[in-house]
């Protein structure tokens, strides 16, 4: 058995585990560690190994020695050929005639099989265990021993040994043929999991609970490696910089800021038999505020073994792993050639390559950085092509051809890199991290497929003082300003006189057939204009019809990152905050919030100590730092403490939201009067210098009011309804301030989509058609594809919600080929979900397949909440409403069960509101009124704190079914509550009949229960009625799932006619697969059927 790792990785604690289980097993246990010397000497660990198998290390004096080697050699070999183990073993026999006139090669023969003998003699007295620690370091003519032993005598051997890295050398050939023997067991000894690394954290300090810092700090260190773990952690302990403290059993973690990514693990052994003799309190680790995890030097152990290694390479290797070590953990061979003191290309790639070799170095793949990205990424071009065959051959590297390479290496071993960059002294290191710095600002702005520019929206014009802001880099500055100032040459093409114009008298259905129509007109324009674009040479691959693949990860991760760190080093603290803010930024644009967490914890560190100098910081950095402090909590669920801290930020920015409900409506009416905007036109007007300076602080307001918004919305709550409306508003007139039309045409859209959750169809209308109108005259890849993303994602939902369901389709596809090639997955969530609902309803099962499993896999990748909660969502409606499983209902229950307390689901109400109302619905519909209970009430209680959303809405539809179904039951029960059944019913087909005035995609589903409705309280004209009204809607929309239905329910109540058995009850609750599913087939529908015995008293005329 043989165990392969690193250094740390457990193989010594393993073999000496095993030793005590023979030893217990009754086997004889002999034990060596091989040395580096070793190597050189022939037969060196074999004699180690005989001689403490024959007990000669407790024989004292030469005679014993003899003694016990006669015994053991006695009838084995002849006596002319014990004086070959004088050398061996130190002893004394005589020349023998025969060994004199040996040569050495005879000699070294005859040892061999002499110690084969031997070994064989002693595996044949007694059981006996072997076990070699250090195996890598056995010398070859040993190995072959050991070979032919294995092959004839049965042995148990259990070795440990190291792979082979830089400096050491690989096994040899005898080695290679044990590990492939049959009976050999080869184990390699990988780095830990991160739950492992928590694990073991646990353990080792006793807690239940580390923070994720710590763990992400352990993970970074320690690369998984067990021995640097827990020296890591002894380190943290000898320097009193964890606190710990009891967590009472009920207790949860407070909602702060340092605790928002707290990782709580209780299988640890430890903290399970500590929390057990504990009681009720439990032990939880923290972090002391004032140590910066980043900052920590190595503990001496760990430099110690690191800078061994290091000093054994070459000058030529040391060297370029120095210079790597300045940049950071992942570099650029451009970057790195530049540090290099007069080195050519060709020499820095034989040195990267011996590297790579040893796994100190590796390659990233071209799928990590973006192939064309704006990032310096030229690799050594002929440095894998110029070694020979046979290099290639051991290296078992043929696929890593350059034209593989990107450019960009990463270190395999943190250790080495820390190790190594200690090794400058002090000014070196400075002027090193200045040189550094001053090549990466030019690549420091988003990419050309994001629109270019800061990631916090022109961060470079709110410098503080003029000299400053002429020192950064002319042309980021000129990307800054480039598209507001194409907007300046437009401002007189934008038709806002529209938007401000009064609502005429016409009808509300005239102005929403008109709505309809310019929506239908403008995704058209906005297909036709994509597919153009789509064919459009790329800049970025310099090829007709290429997708621009978004590249903002990899320039965080080469640019901004190593940027923050380079004026950290360089004790720049104004630097370090501007680049750490645009890290976070950038991370939270590439949907990573722990990484956003983790810069804005290093953004701390730098704020404090500015305090401590008594630097004076920037109010617009003070204020971008809160917001996107807010912006990673709202993401993470903490909603209070987001709100909070956005209104701090705002309040930095000069605009303020009140606090008051009286301070609401008068700053509303202040937001829309014709004083605001004569304002807003005044400061428009100013210099275009005077502009220029405005506008991070308005796209910073902008930002703070749409989180805020959507916080708001989610409260439930008349004020926070208001809120939420009155911070779209002014997000409106910040929009409008900054004369950015894309800007605009978006603040336009989010407004709308606003007024439509809350109901205010007015003003939907209104702003909807402002932004539709508007999106004709702005070029919307000015700006990039995520601005076209963005206004492609709110096209579909809007033609969702109005019902053009082939459009939303097709817009729905288009946004979601854009999301793709953004890598915006939390986003692309929304997207598919929205574009399955459309598929849904025009029962286009295959697409509706392939948007599921997209979804799916999506959500697994990044283990979004909300992203399950769709999926799910959409799972039930294939159960509900046309007999097709995805996933059971039973995983789908699961889900909910297992998160209904998750923080970041429990504060989108809608969600739940749909998820509740499906579980309640599927009960309902088999008669288990039992479990049918508890998810009705909940989705009741949500419901009094729902929105007017295409998701509050469909969720609200569902919820009406089920009113319907206790109604049936109360009738056919003859039951008390059958009159208070009938009014709660009606009032809800109010109450969805309202909600669809800004929904009308679900006018059909209302028409159909309300049509229900009446039917069962006897009032079958009215019935007719309504399920004409909702055939037509369906007709109108292309609502094929619905019109369908309607059909079936008009026959079977009507004319008697119909199936005779209800195939959804008959099938429930295993449906065929979704893969099956054909969109003629639509009898495995529920059906509404009338009650079997209904009563008088329920039926009073309506």
């Amino acid at each position: 058995m043989a165990f392969e790792g690193v250094t740390g990785s457990g193989k010594s604690h393993l073999l000496t585990e095993l030793a005590s289980l023979g030893q217990a097993a009754g086997l004889r246990v002999v034990a060596v560690e091989a040395l580096e010397l070793n190597l050189k000497q022939v037969y060196s660990a074999m004699h180690m190994v005989l001689a403490v198998a024959m007990g000669l290390q407790a024989c004292k004096s030469c005679s014993a020695r003899e003694l016990a080697l006669q015994e053991k050699l006695q009838g084995l070999v002849e006596e002319s050929s014990y004086c070959l183990l004088n050398v061996p073993f130190v002893v004394k026999f005589p020349l023998s005639e025969k060994v004199s006139k040996m040569s050495g090669a005879q000699r070294t023969t005859e040892l061999g099989l002499v110690f084969k003998k031997l070994l064989q003699k002693i595996v044949e007295d007694e059981l006996v265990l072997f076990v070699i620690d250090n195996a890598h370091y056995i010398d070859s003519a040993s190995w072959a021993v050991m070979s032919h032993v294995l092959r004839d005598v049965p042995l148990f051997v259990v070795m440990g040994f190291a792979p082979a890295r830089y400096g050491r050398q690989r096994l040899c050939e005898a080695a290679a043929d044990i590990m492939k023997l049959q009976q050999t067991t080869h184990v390699h000894l990988g780095e830990l999991k991160a739950s492992a690394v928590v694990q073991k954290a646990c353990r080792e300090l006793g807690v239940v609970s580390v923070p994720r810092a710590l763990e992400t700090f352990l993970m970074q260190r320690s690369y998984g490696i067990p021995y640097y773990c827990e020296e890591l952690l002894s380190d943290l302990k000898r320097h009193d910089m964890l606190l710990f403290h009891l967590l009472r059993k009920g207790e949860k973690m407070e909602d702060k800021w340092e605790s928002l990514f707290t990782s709580v693990t209780e299988a640890s052994p430890a903290a399970a038999s500590w929390s057990s003799s504990a009681g009720k309190d439990r032990r939880v680790c923290t972090i002391r505020p004032d140590v910066n995890l980043q900052s920590i030097v190595l503990p001496s152990t760990l430099k110690g073994i690191a800078l061994a290694e290091v000093d054994s390479m070459k000058p030529s290797e040391r060297m370029v792993l120095k210079c790597a070590a300045v940049i950071g953990p992942t570099f650029t061979t451009e970057l790195l050639l530049r540090l290099l003191p007069r080195w050519t290309r060709t020499k820095m790639n034989k040195a990267l390559n011996v590297l790579v070799r040893g796994n100190i170095l590796k390659w990233l793949n071209a799928g990590k950085v973006p192939e064309g990205s704006s990032v310096p990424t030229k690799g050594p071009a002929s440095s894998l092509e110029e070694e020979s065959g046979a290099q290639k051959r051991c290296l078992g590297e043929t696929e890593k051809t350059a034209r593989l390479q990107s450019g960009v290496l990463t270190f395999c071993a943190p250790l080495l890199r820390e190790a190594a960059y200690e090794l400058w002294p002090k000014g070196q290191r400075v002027a090193m991290h200045r040189k550094c710095a001053a090549f990466l600002e030019r690549q420091a702005h988003k990419c050309q497929c994001c629109g270019g520019g800061d990631f916090v929206a022109f961060h470079r014009l709110a410098l503080g003082s003029a000299r400053e802001a002429e020192s950064w880099d002319d042309r980021a500055s000129e990307r800054c300003s480039s598209s507001w100032e194409a907007s300046l040459l437009r401002k007189e093409e934008l038709k806002r006189d529209e938007l401000r114009a009064t609502p005429g008298t016409a009808k509300a259905l005239q102005k929403e057939k008109s709505f309809l129509e310019e929506t239908f007109r403008a995704a058209e324009q906005f297909l036709a204009r994509t597919e153009r674009v789509a064919t459009v040479p790329s800049k970025a691959k310099g090829t007709p019809g290429a997708a621009c693949a978004c590249e903002c990860r990899a320039i965080v991760d080469l640019v901004l990152v190593p940027l923050a760190h380079h004026h950290m080093a360089m004790g720049n603290d104004g630097r370090a905050l501007y680049y750490l803010l645009e890290c976070a930024a950038a991370y939270l644009h590439v949907s990573d919030n722990y990484l956003a967490f983790t810069n804005l914890k290093k953004a701390e560190v730098v704020r404090s100590s500015a305090a401590e100098k008594a630097d004076v910081l920037a109010c617009f950095e003070e204020a971008t730092f809160l917001s996107l402090k807010g912006e990673v909590c709202y993401n993470m669920g903490c909603m209070e403490l987001a709100k909070k801290t956005l209104r701090k930020a705002l309040s930095l920015l000069k605009r303020k939201l009140p606090l008051t409900s009286a301070g609401v409506v008068f700053q509303f009416l202040l937001e829309k009067s014709e004083r605001a905007s004569h304002r807003k036109n005044k400061e428009s007007s100013l210099h275009q210098e005077a502009g220029r300076e405005r506008l991070p602080w308005l796209f910073r307001q902008s930002h703070c009011l749409s989180l805020l918004r959507q916080l708001f919305s989610l409260e439930g709550t008349s004020s926070g309804r208001r809120l939420s409306r009155l911070a779209a508003l002014m997000k409106v007139n910040t929009a409008e301030e900054s004369e950015d039309a894309s800007h605009i045409l978006l603040s336009y859209m989010e407004y709308a989509r606003c007024c439509q959750d809350l109901g205010c169809q007015e003003e939907w209308l209104q702003y909807g058609r402002a932004a539709i109108q508007l999106s004709s005259d702005v070029e919307l890849f000015g700006g990039g594809v995520l601005k076209a993303a963005k206004f492609a994602q709110a096209l579909s939902h809007l033609n969702l919600s109005l019902g053009n369901l082939p459009l939303s389709v097709d817009v729905g596809y288009r946004a979601k080929s854009l999301w793709m090639e953004l890598e915006k997955p939390d986003l692309d969530c929304e997207v598919l979900a929205t574009l399955f609902a459309a598929l849904f309803l025009q029962m286009r099962y295959p697409e509706c397949e392939e948007v599921l499993r997209r979804l799916e896999k999506q959500v697994a990748a990044e283990h979004s909440i909300i992203g399950q909660a769709y999926f799910f969502s959409c799972c039930l409606d294939l159960l509900l409403y046309a007999g097709w499983e995805y996933k059971s209902f039973e995983e789908c229950r699961s889900f909910v069960e297992q998160n209904e307390a998750n923080h970041i689901l429990s504060s989108h109400n809608s969600i739940l509101l749909g998820l509740y109302s499906s579980l309640a619905l599927w009960f309902g519909r088999l008669g288990q009124w039992a479990e049918f209970q508890k998810p009705f009430e909940k989705a009741k209680r949500l419901l009094k704190r729902a929105d007017a959303s295409v998701l509050a809405t469909q969720a609200c539809s569902r919820l009406l079914e089920c009113y319907t179904l206790v109604l049936r039951n109360d009738i056919e029960r003859s039951s008390a509550r059958a009159r208070e059944s009938r009014s709660r019913a009606l009032r809800l087909v109010e109450e969805v009949f309202a909600r669809c005035s800004t929904s009308p995609v679900f006018y059909p589903r209302a028409y159909h229960l309300k049509a229900y409705v009446f039917c069962m309280l006897g009032n079958k004209d009215q019935s007719l009625l309504c399920l004409r009204q909702g055939l037509q809607a369906c007709e109108a929309n292309g609502n094929l799932l619905e019109k369908t239905w309607l059909e079936m329910s008009a026959e079977r109540w009507f004319t008697g006619k119909g199936p005779v058995g209800d195939l959804w009850l008959e099938t429930a609750p295993r449906f065929p697969q979704l893969k099956q599913a054909k969109p003629e087939v639509c009898s495995c529908r529920y059906l509404l059927k009338l009650p079997a015995r209904p009563s008088e008293d329920a039926l009073p005329g309506v």
